[in-house]
């Protein structure tokens, strides 16, 4: 795991985030030949951590039923705010809704909010991924939120990302759904985001690690050099935000990496350069 941080920027700015080192921890070990990118290590690490935790008040769902309805709640609650914690109310009623097939077969006449009051439980007691006060319930990490959410988009039809892809608080799920989806359907996804959002396609082939592909680098070569400059300007706002000057450091490197050895416009080098 130390060789793989020490080989990737990406895994690096994971790891020096307290709780996702922590969570890191769990990472079993795949071979060093298959794929691994933030996505990845984040599927590994919860996978492990789930499967080593013992749920004693919902016993009967499995780890995969405990992730996929971890996952449809994430959704649910970044549709409706992804800025904020949400209440104990909503967060149950997200989970009820999204109960493993067949789960009234195993519970022994509970009703759905009972079912997801004790699924809420052993996520508390069990697996540290979620923290409540009583009133509010907040995952534990942002990263983890939007990992999660990530998760939920692929497994839905990629029609859900396009909607929500022009939205800067979409980008990370989105960069993390193309960093889990096979290459085919992320290089598609990346050039079907092209029209709308060709910063979030550009920084997409820093997830996928498998470059921009023939449409997005013919989509490039094609844009005009004034074009590419104003992309590099609008992403100046992202650095004035305090709160989040790390992430917008990251997007901007990303955006970047992916430009400049494709451009060739002396305009596009100076206000990369003036940014930087």
């Amino acid at each position: 795991l130390v060789s793989m941080i020490n080989r990737s920027e990406h895994l690096r700015e994971l790891a020096r985030i307290p709780f996702t080192l922590t969570l890191m921890t769990a990472y079993e070990g795949l071979r060093e030949d298959q794929r691994l990118n933030r996505a990845t290590l984040i599927q590994a690490c919860l996978t492990s951590l789930l499967s080593r935790r013992v749920f004693t008040q919902a016993p009967w769902l499995s780890v995969d039923e405990m992730r996929r309805a971890l996952s449809a709640v994430a959704f649910r609650l970044f549709r409706l705010d992804p800025t904020r914690p949400h209440s104990e109310s909503e967060f149950l009623f997200a989970l009820a809704e999204n109960l493993p097939p067949n789960w009234t077969n195993r519970v022994g006449g509970l009703n759905r909010q009972e079912v997801a009051m004790l699924i809420l439980d052993d996520l508390l007691d069990a697996t540290g991924l979620i923290q409540s006060d009583g009133d509010e319930v907040e995952f534990a990490h942002r990263s983890i939120w939007e990992f999660l959410v990530a998760r939920s988009l692929l497994d839905a039809d990629d029609a859900v990302a396009l909607e929500v892809a022009q939205s800067p608080l979409w980008e990370e799920p989105i960069r993390l759904l193309l960093g889990l989806a096979p290459d085919e359907r992320a290089r598609k996804l990346a050039e079907a985001i092209w029209p709308s959002n060709p910063g979030l396609s550009l920084r997409a082939a820093g997830e996928m690690e498998l470059g921009l592909g023939a449409e997005l680098e013919t989509a490039l070569g094609s844009m005009a050099d004034g074009d590419a400059a104003d992309l590099v300007r609008d992403l100046n706002v992202l650095l004035l935000d305090q709160q989040r000057r790390k992430s917008g450091e990251r997007t901007v490197l990303d955006t970047l990496t992916a430009l400049l050895p494709r451009c060739q416009s002396c305009e596009v080098i100076y206000e990369s350069l003036i940014l930087l």
